[in-house]
């Protein structure tokens, strides 16, 4: 990164790194406007073949930057070059010392001079007749200015830098950072929040897997097996019931699930198919997956706004490819339109996330589904192999030969009156032969203007029961739009290799193990130029005992300085057999003999690496150490020590704490005080209002949360004195202050308690609340009730809506029991349809709560239940009695059953596979009351089959309720006739089973009598 900066601070036009991201925005750019053509020119096509197109295109974007690397280069003139501008104050470069290593950057000239126009160079570069000694920057210029006078040797030394004038030293860091540093620090914070936001959306869906429960419904599994097997889908599919949600949603990236909402259970068969047959279309195709990918797309690419255009269309033809598959499978257009519409009708809050959620219905796009869905003119097909390949080579065809492509920069240089002063590189000679590259002509583009008028879509009302609609799309016209054909001329390119002689003799020097050509590339060798690496560098660290040296390791090193006799000098005191990288940190932040010296004097000895590294990182020396122990903090930890620096806890800090009161604090109190600004001045005035002998812990609290002398004035102006440390802080923590006990007190409410000013501020109880209030008729409300209006929002649009329907006059209680649970104007309405009228507000809350709706009550009253109280409709609810179960107890001959018996069946389990399991052991029409009591104590057909092959069999329904109540098994009696206890009566079994009687119990009492 340090490499990249300094080449954006080096003056020029363009620096490299942005000339790179430029080329990525147009490269990006240009693929998906080649996609979106595609897609249009695909219109009419399976929406399967247009989501293919789309995923290949986003995709692609995330592959460009390696394909760059990759593939052969195809070089075209379009940029010019960014190191070949002379800016207003040019960077000269001075050839190196004789008995230095060669410099990392170039001194600054004594004056800045103005820059002369630049001229381009003439298309072909002649070789020069004898090979002609580069220049010591990187990237380096063909041609240098004269270099500027040495400095005399009096001259104080001056710190290296690319700046060409030295920043005030009070001036900010940043009023100095280059433009190219802040684009950079924009798009890595532009990144880091959709990332961000990928995370938290993620995290919820985590959290709503986890929190659902199973599925525990036998035709469910059946049925996404059934649909799953004919989609060829192989992988285990987790279905889960979730009051979090509304509609059905696919999640998981590598283990899919389905989360269905709590009503899903009342759906019918095929409305069930209807959904699974959509959500396992999105399994099959790992749609999440793809939308995680797509997602780190746009966080990659978040500045180019054609992705984030991409990724909608993306999910707009993702839905109508699934769409497509439930289609194909058989279902009815009219049906699915309709199932898509109640799935849209049951949202009544926020939506799940597209980023980590795949949701069936969205209202966003249900529309455009709708009007697709029932088109008979659009084919409905599912994607087969040779469209996705297809799809994904038309994408292809365009991203690879982009990706090649790369901008050869035009040398533009400043005429020079006189002849260039060069600096010499030794031993480094390279012969440039001449390269000429063909002329590449590119016919201009003239795209006529396009009008296109897009008429009116109407959309009639249309009744989905009778399946009659009529919709007229009318045709849009789109004029043709030509583009001439660009023909690119063949190019055959012979770059020759470089020649390339230097003192680090890589082709003829045995011990080095990296030869030109093999494992390193002029760019590399440039760079280990730059932080002077050389043969004599890499033969030093060989002999060290380092074989099969890498060319990062070697730019660690003598980037950070960490040479052959920085590493033995590191050995000497110790540190040896340590990794070339542990070396080139230690160098980095410091850490050299008599850093060790210095550490073993204070008592440091053994430290690891690790822990010199992070002592010299975070400052803390010896002076730190020798000021700690003169007041008493000896023998400290590495991780003590660099906490006290990290924070600045200094002699300073100590010594003021102690003159304050708080003397031989901990580390991590004193760690904890310098943190959060704890110092004399907080103590002063805390002391000053009468807040004395506080804890640390007080201390800094107050500090953390801003208790300062100003809220404690203000508070105290309005009669809050003495307040204790907590009540200050939640002051403070939450926002009370003068403006908010002001507007309180205009409004009655004097002489609240500390903590009930905390809970206003804390859930908004403001003027404006109180005022609405207090308009409806709700005057003198207590804090209490005042909190809790405004925390489940009870405002004048709810008082309004109830009151329209007669309910007036209600308590505040009342008011937050429906504002709580849902309780609204289409409820009562709908209930009062039904014949539910005059309910109380108690009544309309618990319906409300366990989700009893018209729609509910129109079910059981088909299934023979009508005028059902209000109560049996709750219990009904809340216990899962619908018409489903209505039928299956039909079905297994119990009919006309009280609603307190489908309530208690329906509660304890009691369903058609425990009553069908019983018929075929002998057990028919058993009693309601037996049933519930067997299915209380998981008594079933195996049960029954299980005690028969123990031995026990014919027995009465009561012994087999309490056999299984009292845990008697067949396993049980089966061990009991391994001991020889045989033949006994359910009555022996349970007393035996109840006082603990086992066989191993047996087996000891006959062991001890023999």
């Amino acid at each position: 990164m340090n490499t990249l900066f300094d080449t954006t601070l080096l003056p020029a036009n363009m620096s490299p790194w942005m000339a790179q991201m430029l080329m990525l925005f147009v490269k990006g750019a240009l693929v998906l406007a080649a996609t979106g053509l595609m897609a249009y020119t695909l219109r009419r096509s399976a929406a399967a073949v247009r989501y293919v197109v789309w995923c290949a295109g986003l995709l692609s974007l995330l592959a460009l930057p390696v394909l760059s690397f990759v593939l052969p280069q195809w070089q075209v003139g379009i940029l010019p070059q960014t190191a070949a501008f002379v800016q207003e104050a040019p960077v000269l470069a001075t050839p190196p010392a004789p008995e230095a290593p060669p410099a990392l950057e170039a001194p600054p000239a004594p004056r800045p001079a103005p820059a002369p126009p630049a001229v381009p160079l003439p298309p072909a570069v002649e070789a020069a007749p004898a090979p002609a000694p580069l220049p010591e920057v990187d990237p380096a210029p063909a041609v240098a200015p004269p270099a500027a006078p040495a400095p005399r040797p009096d001259a104080p030394p001056r710190a290296e830098t690319t700046a060409l004038v030295a920043a005030p030293a009070s001036a900010s860091p940043w009023a100095n950072l280059h433009w190219t540093r802040w684009a950079f620090l924009v798009w890595i914070a532009g990144a880091l929040v959709v990332l961000l936001r990928l995370a938290i959306a993620h995290a919820g869906v985590q959290l709503l897997v986890s929190r659902a429960s199973m599925v525990h419904d036998e035709d469910w599994h059946l049925l996404t097996e059934d649909i799953a097997q004919r989609l060829g889908i192989d992988r285990m599919i987790r279905l889960r019931w979730s009051a979090w949600t509304a509609v059905p949603l696919s999640v998981g990236v590598w283990r899919p699930a389905i989360v269905l909402p709590e009503k899903a259970g009342d759906w019918d068969e095929t409305r069930r198919r209807t959904v699974l047959l959509h959500e396992l279309a999105h399994v099959k195709r790992r749609d999440c997956l793809l939308q995680l990918l797509t997602q780190v797309t746009c966080a990659v690419h978040w500045f180019n706004p054609f992705v984030w255009i991409a990724a909608r269309q993306l999910y707009i033809e993702r839905e109508r490819a699934c769409d497509d598959m439930v289609l194909v499978a058989g279902t009815r257009a009219s049906t699915y339109a309709e199932t898509l519409l109640e799935t849209a009708r049951s949202l009544h809050s926020a939506e799940w996330s597209t980023v980590a959620a795949l949701a069936m219905a969205r209202r966003s796009q249900l529309e455009g589904r709708l009007l697709a869905i029932l088109d008979p003119s659009l084919r409905h097909r599912s994607l087969n192999r040779v469209g996705s390949f297809l799809a994904v080579a038309l994408v292809a065809g365009v991203a690879l030969p982009l990706a090649a492509l790369h901008p050869a920069q035009a040398q533009q240089v400043p005429p020079v009156p006189d002849p260039p002063v060069v600096a010499p590189v030794p031993d480094i000679e390279v012969e440039i032969p001449e390269i000429v590259i063909p002329e590449i002509v590119i016919p201009e583009i003239v795209i006529p203007e396009v009008n296109i008028e897009i008429p009116e879509i109407v959309i009639p009302e249309f009744d989905l029961e009778t399946h009659e609609i009529d919709i007229v799309i009318p045709e849009i016209e789109i004029p043709e739009i030509v583009i001439p054909e660009i023909e690119i001329p063949e190019m055959e390119i012979e770059i020759p290799i470089f020649d390339i002689d230097s003192d680090l003799n890589f082709e003829d020097d045995p011990d080095l193990s990296v030869v030109v050509g093999d494992t390193l590339t002029i760019e590399q060798i440039i760079k280990l130029r730059r932080y002077g690496v050389d043969g004599d560098f890499v033969r030093g660290i060989k002999a060290l005992g380092y074989s099969d040296v890498t060319f990062e390791e070697l730019a660690m090193l003598g980037r950070y300085d960490a040479d052959p006799e920085y590493i033995r000098a590191m050995q000497s005191t110790g540190y040896d057999g340590l990794s070339l990288r542990e070396y080139a940190s230690m160098s980095k932040y410091d850490v050299d003999p008599d850093f060790v010296a210095a550490m073993n004097e204070a008592g440091l000895t053994g430290l690891s690496a690790e822990g010199l590294i992070r002592l010299s990182k975070y400052g803390a020396d010896e002076d730190l150490i020798a000021s700690l122990n003169r007041l008493g903090y000896t023998d400290l930890s590495v991780d003590d020590l660099v906490a006290m620096s990290k924070y600045g806890v200094d002699e300073d800090v100590i010594e003021a704490l102690s003159r304050a009161g708080y003397a031989n604090l901990s580390v991590d109190d004193l760690v904890r005080a310098s943190k959060y600004g704890v110092d004399e001045d907080v103590i002063v005035s805390l002391s000053q209002n009468g807040y004395t002998n506080l804890s640390m812990d007080d201390l800094v609290s107050a500090s953390k949360y801003g208790v300062d002398e100003d809220l404690i004035e203000s508070l105290s102006q309005h009669g809050y004195t003495n307040l204790s440390m907590d009540d200050l802080v939640s002051a403070s923590k939450y926002g009370v202050d003068e403006e908010l006990i002001a507007s309180l007190s205009q409004h009655g409410y004097t002489n609240l308690s500390m903590d009930d000013l905390v809970r206003a501020s804390r859930y908004g109880v403001d003027e404006d609340v109180i005022e609405a209030l207090s308009r409806n008729g709700y005057t003198n409300l207590s804090m209490d009730d005042l909190v809790s209006a405004t925390k489940y929002g009870v405002d004048e649009d709810i008082i309004d809506a109830l009151s329209q329907h007669g309910y007036t006059n209600l308590s505040m209680d009342d008011l937050v029991s429906a504002s709580k649970y849902g309780v609204d104007e289409d409820l009562i309405a709908a209930m009062g349809q039904l014949g539910y009228t005059n309910l109380s507000m108690d009544d309309l809350t618990d319906m409300s709560k366990y989700g009893v709706d018209a729609e509910v009550v129109q079910a059981l009253n088909q299934a023979g239940y009508t005028n059902l109280s209000v109560e049996d409709l709750i219990n009904a609810t809340k216990y899962g009695v619908d018409e489903d179960v209505v039928e299956a107890m039909g079905r297994a001959g119990y009919t006309d059953l009280s609603m307190d018996d489908l309530v208690a069946m329906s509660k304890y389990g009691v369903d058609e596979d425990l009553i069908e399991s019983l018929q075929r052991n002998g057990y028919t029409n058993v009693p309601v009351d037996d049933l519930i009591d067997m299915s209380k104590y998981g008594l079933d057909g195996d049960f029954i089959s299980e005690m028969r092959q123990a031995g026990l069999a014919d027995l009465s329904l009561d012994d087999l309720i309490r056999l299984s109540k009292y845990g008697v098994d067949a396993e049980y009696v089966e061990e009991m006739r391994e001991v020889g206890v045989e033949n006994l009566t359910v009555d022996k079994l349970i007393d035996m089973h109840k006082h603990g009687i086992d066989a191993e119990y047996i087996r000891e009492l006959r062991d001890n009598n023999r």
